[in-house]
């Protein structure tokens, strides 16, 4: 792993995700595998407005899962939510630098 390597923390940030009917905890195992080797793994809640815990990678365990608000620090409406969402942070009318 090149940060240990290097001597630096790692982090991977997944803002993805699928039901558990779509194929349950795919992402468990990598999420596994970065964690034993000291990663941390930011995952997206999802943009459903449903339970989190419903979905993967949000409702892996190892992973930190983060929930969308607002610019007022409101829930964002589509965000997911629910035991499995750590934190929160903005996630609606986010302005990024895009090339065009």
């Amino acid at each position: 792993l090149d940060s240990q390597r290097r001597g630096k923390p790692a982090v991977l940030s997944m803002s993805l995700g699928s039901t558990f009917a779509d194929g349950g905890r795919h992402f468990d195992t990598i999420i596994k595998w970065a964690h034993d080797l000291g990663v941390l793994t930011v995952v997206a809640a999802g943009n459903n407005n449903a339970d989190a815990c419903s979905y993967s990678p949000a409702a892996t365990p190892l992973a930190l899962t983060v929930g969308a608000t607002t610019s007022d620090d409101a829930k964002w409406s589509s965000s997911n939510h629910g035991p499995c969402v750590d934190i929160h942070a903005p996630g609606s009318s986010i302005t990024a630098a895009w090339v065009s």
